[in-house]
């Protein structure tokens, strides 16, 4: 598929494939028009295209349309199209739209490394951005009947505030016209020819907003509004959503164009029990194109088919693609089963625009190693709580469920408890003097206790008296409590840490006893919407209990929407005189100096200093890195998680399996690497599955026979040899298939790293044949840990793969990461050390 989605997580599959050193930019900036890799050129001529996005001329001589990335255009009886935009390289084109006296054609476009606003004259000519940048996305332009002012729709979400915004031709930051936050989902533009209206479509459907997966078009999830843009009155053309209770939704309506005189808006809608016909299969519902009379409100159907509608999905750049009313109102050009057609608005005629295109494409380097399932043992690559005593010499880590101390700076991993002790072991923190390492368990059968142990390893000690969601315990100055996070219970109820209500943190003596409650930590009522989004991408509130006797920690807040900030508070242990001091955007954690003169937090999976003021007037000040209001410095390279203080003047932290250690004295950073080395879980033994229905890999060929399986390979199919001493196992009347792969597989989001002995997310995969998953997009912490702990036999679950970037230890690299063609390039190496793509 050509359309690249440029975003943050998916900008790698852009660029895994990088040239020779010898063909990067002179001026080294990172080039999207460039092709990578051994690039390849594919020419074809074509008389059909998929999901084309057409407009007309205003003096009707002329059709404008999109195929594979570029824009196109022919004269509008039809014939040969002319590309515009071939000239872009590997970038995207799409959208067009002619400005109202047909010298322009706005569209959208990537070549400067987003989806962004771009005009260029009607030949093709002069392509210039309207706007650069790479937060803000465009899609779905429209001209202002004077052709001075674009319309577009911005995606929102992750890409900056959404809506529809209003941007003059010449450029300039834009204005914001309708917000997605009064009006969901606002989009599609479609101004009035007077100028005085703008019609839109928005989401009013439960589960709608930027993610409209679980809503329903038929039952009225998607309706179009109109807005007075002299008084900003926005009035319903349509509402209504089905209910349990009254017939009120009419079926929704989505994608508004409105007719040059005002009289007639066309718009879409699903033919309730319609199904369309391909290569013998019937799916539907189908989409049509309809009118409605705006003076009188009665409807008529135009143009059925039209293509599939997206109403209810996201990541697509528009639910319908664009069409166009001839500037005399009598007829509709529109896309029609892989064809453009032309509906006469008085009789619903339909006549085809026949057409031919040559399509020329340069494609980079397809990101492809290959790579073989070795039974080796492996070196664990994602350690967490990375933490050195307070001497500095030696560290502590959790990997594969268990506590690991190691010398540094290199000494050889060795599991600080003893081998017998099953809990799995979480959040190791160290007494003040070094001698004791306090940590927290959990057993899917007794639940979590908060333990120490000595720093030189032996029988740990259990400090809680009640089972309970321990996490992240931190001791007091003078050693005699640690503090640290209980959750709400929900482990109890069959669901994970996640969906926690609150944590409290609460205090208990580090010689054992009762918990003492501090404070409750709240989370969103009911987990839902995108703070749930959040909470399955952030850390557990983590405390710190600093000399001046209070208790600091963060207390994230996300909205129904998933927006929010984070806030540092601090308090005293009996749980008065709550302060806050600072606030973030985005933070998960923030860890002040033992001094309490500065703070380290941790941000999009990277890690800051800045100071902690003593005072400002009660008000918390506001700390974003991109604008901060004190001064931000940035300690990572290659992510980090979990930033402490070792002592006033050095914070530590860990990303992947290395440990970092930055002095401020100095600004200078350690860096050590963590070599744990562990077998891989291997059967021994054969088994031989008889007389069974065998699907094979070979063209799918069906044999009936045995399947020996000897360690973890399937040695022989169909005519085998049963393998002294296997077991034998009778699969008459049974079908054997191979393993499914699942490669698109948002799983192990339940735990919020904190993987459970038995964990169902990873079992019921295996209960329906799937061996393998490929998760693009996910937490690091709930998917890394459990893929290594699959692989040690730790747990029991599918293999785990993935696109993300352990070392970045979040949900993929960063949009900061792609600067400049060296950072792209260091984040594609980063990838490639985990075999994840190759460099050409």
């Amino acid at each position: 598929m050509l359309h690249r989605l440029i975003t943050p997580s998916l900008l790698l599959l852009g660029l895994t494939a990088a040239a020779p050193a010898q063909d990067k930019p002179a001026d080294k900036t990172w080039d999207v028009t460039l092709a990578r890799g051994k690039a390849r050129d594919i020419d074809f001529t074509t008389s059909e295209g998929t999901w084309m996005s057409v407009d007309v001329s205003p003096d009707g001589a002329w059709v404008v349309f999109d195929l594979l990335g570029h824009i196109y255009r022919m004269p509008a009886k039809g014939g040969e199209a002319t590309v515009l935009t071939q000239g872009s390289g590997v970038a995207v084109n799409y959208h067009p739209r002619m400005s109202a006296d047909g010298s322009l054609i706005s569209f959208i476009s990537d070549r400067k490394g987003q989806n962004n606003l771009w005009v260029m004259n009607a030949d093709g000519s002069n392509p210039r951005a309207v706007y650069t940048d790479v937060v803000a996305e465009a899609a779905q332009p429209a001209w202002s009947p004077d052709g001075q002012y674009l319309y577009i729709h911005r995606p929102g979400s992750r890409s900056g505030p959404g809506g529809i915004w209003m941007y003059h031709k010449d450029g300039g930051a834009g204005v914001e016209i309708v917000s997605a936050k009064t009006q969901s989902g606002a989009g599609w533009p479609a101004p009035s020819a007077d100028g005085r209206f703008l019609y839109f479509q928005v989401f009013t459907g439960a589960g709608m907003g930027e993610y409209p997966g679980r809503a329903d078009f038929l039952g009225g999830a998607a309706q179009i509004r109109r807005i007075d843009l002299r008084s900003g009155e926005i009035a319903a053309i349509s509402a209504g959503e089905q209910n349990q209770q009254v017939q009120s939704s009419s079926g929704g309506m989505a994608a508004p164009e409105v007719s040059p005189d005002g009289k007639w808006l066309a718009f879409a809608r699903r033919i309730p029990d319609g199904t369309i016909s391909w290569k013998g299969h019937k799916f539907g519902p189908r989409t049509a194109l309809w009118l409605r009379n705006l003076e009188n409100g009665q409807e008529r159907l135009l143009v059925d088919p039209v293509e599939l509608d997206m109403v209810e999905t996201f990541k697509v750049t528009r639910p319908l693609p664009g069409y166009a009313w001839s500037r005399d109102g009598k007829t509709i050009t529109i896309a029609q089963g892989g064809k453009l057609v032309r509906a006469d608005v008085a009789t619903g005629a339909v006549t085809p625009i026949p057409f031919t295109a040559k399509v020329h494409r340069t494609i980079s380097e397809q990101a492809n190693t290959q790579g073989r399932l070795t039974d080796d043992p492996f070196n664990v690559k994602f350690a967490r709580w990375q933490t050195a005593a307070p001497d500095g010499r030696t560290l502590v880590f959790q990997a594969l469920g268990r506590l690991w101390t190691m010398s540094l700076p290199g000494g050889t991993p060795k599991r600080l408890t003893p081998e017998g002790f099953e809990p799995f072991e979480h959040a190791p923190a160290w007494s003040p003097d070094g001698q004791w390492i306090a940590f927290t368990s959990w057993d899917d059968a007794v639940g979590g206790q908060l333990w120490k142990v000595r720093a030189s390893g032996g029988a740990p000690e259990q400090l809680t008296r009640a089972a309970g969601e321990y996490i992240h315990p931190a001791w007091s100055p003078d050693g005699s409590e640690i503090v640290l996070a209980r959750g709400a219970g929900e482990t109890g109820h069959g669901r994970g840490l996640l969906w926690d209500q609150w944590f409290d943190l609460v205090r208990v003596p580090a010689a054992g006893g009762a918990a003492t409650q501090v404070v409750k930590v709240t989370l969103t009522p009911d987990g839902s919407g995108g703070a749930a989004f959040n909470a399955i991408r952030s850390q557990i509130v983590r405390p710190t209990w600093l000399a001046d006797g209070r208790i600091y920690y963060p207390h994230a807040q996300y909205g129904p929407t998933g927006g929010g900030e984070t806030t540092l508070y601090s308090i005293r242990p009996d749980g008065f005189d709550r302060r806050a001091h600072l606030t973030f955007p985005y933070a998960d954690e923030a860890s002040p100096s033992p001094d309490g003169k500065w703070v380290a937090f941790q941000e999009s999976d990277n890690v800051y200093v800045t100071p902690l003021p003593s005072g400002t007037g009660g008000t918390p000040v506001k700390i974003d890195h991109n604008h901060a209001n004190l001064p931000t410095t940035k300690l990572s390279t290659t992510g980090g998680l979990f930033p402490r203080w070792r002592d006033a003047g050095t914070v530590e932290f860990g990303s992947g399996n290395r440990y970092f250690a930055w002095h401020q004295a100095t600004q200078k950073t350690d860096t050590v690497a963590i070599t744990l080395t562990t077998r891989r879980d291997i059967p021994s033994g054969a088994v031989a599955f008889t007389d069974a229905r065998i699907v094979t890999l070979a063209n799918r060929k069906v044999v009936s026979g045995t399947l020996v399986v000897t360690g973890s390979r399937i040695t022989c199919v169909g005519s085998c040899a049963i393998p002294k001493g296997a077991r034998v196992i009778s699969a008459s009347g049974k079908t054997i298939i191979p393993g499914f792969i699942d490669v698109h597989s948002h799983n192990y989001r339940e735990h919020r790293g904190i993987i459970p002995q038995h964990n169902y997310e990873a079992a019921v995969f295996l209960a329906y044949g799937i061996t393998s998953t490929m998760d693009p997009s996910m937490w690091s912490q709930n998917l890394f840990p459990t893929g290594e702990m699959v692989d040690a036999g730790t747990i029991v679950g599918p293999r785990v793969f993935t696109t993300g970037d352990p070392l970045y230890a979040g949900d993929g690299l960063r949009q900061e990461d792609f600067t400049s063609y060296e950072a792209a390039e260091n984040g594609i190496r980063k990838l490639q050390s985990w075999g994840a793509v190759s460099l050409a």
